[in-house]
């Protein structure tokens, strides 16, 4: 679900005098120290990696380091907090303090270095673990880490049930989850190959979390890191280190400005170390895309749970039911993803003004798209449909904005013809493409196509008329079977008369990928499909 708001100077009203709080304050004294003291790259990682807030990030490294799949640093969460209360706790037990005593301090503690960390689901997801850790060492009952992490959960969805809808809440709770209903049995299984437990316990961990986050990771971004499971083992034990050393010299730098740059010296030091690996290699080699799980995304997990030792079965009845849905999962994924007989297709989507049209006839791609285009948006719609290569594309925009979208696309996708209206007056400054100034029907794969104006097309492919606007209506239309529009007018209905209308604004009674989100359109057989594309 996507919502847009807009709101005129005078709908604003001032409900404070801008004056940081406590957190607030502490960010910012944190944000001058760091970047005061190191090289303003280091910084921005440090800053990402102590508060969680990776805007100061350069965009290409930041997507780097989510090629390699350990991007999580820089959402503070159990590795974080796990490190901020080992410190806190272990401090106070050196002097001594009984449970009851140090137990609400840690928590106070921990609550501050949230609230200065945004309170992000992550981060209180970890904290109620924590404090419900210590709750639980400090009466002398058993902790059970599923209760503990299924108590977090509800916390913060009681406190903003909103981060229902949150990627970032999603991938900490199934993380969590993961790690606590399989880590310790995919542990022991490798203890039988008689390696270090060290060793059996860290792969447990990452395996188990990169289990149970892989759906997500697919079915949100469009892809999922091939080789985060050997980057994790690798670099996040390093990375935990130097964690630890910059949160200590952190607070000693904010604490004793006066010795901030002698403070914060080694962790930069470590830290430009550690992530030069990660930064010199180029990760998008090894992410894993080109399909989605969608609802049978609950049959990966029901495996993972059977597999675990939360089920009680004998070996042969588990076995059992684990390979009866493994083979009901790669048939339902083959059935999802391969649409076999499908003649031609059109994918429709939308994201916050970014409205994109994929058409697929056998081995041909066009993408027909409106102006504004959402960088990492585009990238995930691409990586999703498996697309490195386009045989056309159609900006449905004026002739400025196809000059400033075509070379954010060219970013992630070859392509081989740019069409464009002969009325345009495009200016072909590519050497690398085929510009073609068209003023008629042109070939579009199997089908053909024309400008009615800049923003408007009309397609005809399979025997059906597809028009598509996304802007001022032209004073010609053609009658279509189906229109495709940002948003309902009554004039441009009263002209082409279409049998099917789809929407990217929310529309009332009409089909709209505001609230049904992508959409297809399939031909097959002579007949024609407009469905959901998580179906």
């Amino acid at each position: 679900m996507r919502y847009h708001a807009f709101a005129e100077e005078e709908d604003f009203f001032i409900l404070s005098d801008g004056k940081a709080n406590i957190f607030g304050s502490v960010r910012e004294r944190l944000h001058e120290e760091l970047f005061s003291s190191m090289d303003e790259p280091t910084a921005a990682i440090a800053y990402a990696m102590l508060t969680g807030d990776s805007g100061e990030m350069d965009d290409d490294v930041l997507q780097n380091f989510r090629y390699g799949g350990i991007a999580h640093i820089f959402a503070v969460s159990g590795l974080h907090i796990g490190v901020v209360y080992g410190i806190c706790n272990g401090f106070l037990k050196k002097l001594r303090l009984r449970s009851w005593i140090r137990c609400p301090i840690v928590s106070l503690l921990l609550i501050f270095y949230a609230g200065v960390c945004g309170f992000s689901p992550s981060s209180v997801r970890a904290l109620v673990m924590c404090m419900v850790l210590m709750a639980m060492e400090a009466g002398g009952f058993a902790y059970d880490r599923v209760n503990s992490v299924s108590i977090a959960a509800l916390i913060v969805l009681l406190i903003h049930p909103v981060h229902l809808f949150s990627v970032g809440f999603q991938l900490s709770i199934a993380a969590a989850a993961g790690i606590i209903i399989l880590g310790a049995q995919i542990t022991r299984l490798l203890r039988r190959l008689h390696l270090p437990y060290s060793v059996c316990a860290a792969l447990g961990t990452t395996i188990s979390a990169q289990f149970a986050t892989f759906p997500l990771l697919l079915d949100c971004f469009g892809y999922a890191s091939g080789i985060g499971l050997a980057l994790n083992l690798v670099f996040v034990p390093l990375l935990s280190l130097v964690y630890l050393v910059l949160f200590i010299s952190a607070f000693l730098a904010c604490a004793v400005p006066a010795i901030a740059s002698w403070a914060l010296f080694i962790p930069a030091f470590l830290l430009r170390i550690c992530v030069l690996p990660i930064l010199s290699v180029e990760w998008k080699f090894g992410i894993i895309s080109g399909f989605s799980f969608g609802a049978l995304a609950l049959i990966w997990y029901l495996i993972g749970i059977i597999c675990s030792d939360k089920v009680n079965l004998k070996i042969i009845p588990k076995a059992g039911f684990v390979i009866l849905f493994s083979i009901a999962l790669t048939f339902g994924m083959c059935a999802r993803n391969h649409m076999s007989g499908v003649q031609g297709a059109i994918y429709i989507h939308s994201y916050y003004g970014t409205n994109l049209l994929l058409v697929r006839q056998s081995d041909s791609a066009y993408l027909i798209s409106s102006a504004d285009l959402n960088e990492s948006d585009l990238e995930r719609f691409l990586l999703r449909e498996r697309i490195t290569h386009l045989d056309g594309i159609i900006f449905l925009a004026s002739v400025e904005e196809i000059g400033a979208e075509l070379p954010v696309v060219l970013q992630y996708v070859s392509i081989d013809v740019l069409y464009v209206s002969a009325q345009s007056n495009f200016i072909n400054s590519y050497q690398t493409i085929d510009v073609q100034e068209v003023d008629d029907f042109f070939g579009l794969g199997n089908g053909s196509a024309i400008f009615l104006n800049e923003y408007t097309l009309y397609f005809r492919c399979m025997g059906a008329g597809v028009l598509i606007n996304f802007g001022d209506i032209p004073d010609h239309l053609l009658d279509c079977d189906i229109l495709i529009a940002e948003k309902e007018n009554f004039q441009l209905l009263a002209v082409c008369e279409p049998t099917f209308e789809i929407y990217f604004n929310q529309t009332e009674g009409k089909t709209d990928t505001y609230s049904a989100g992508d959409l297809q359109i399939l031909w097959k057989d002579d007949i024609i499909f407009v469905t959901d594309r998580d179906r």
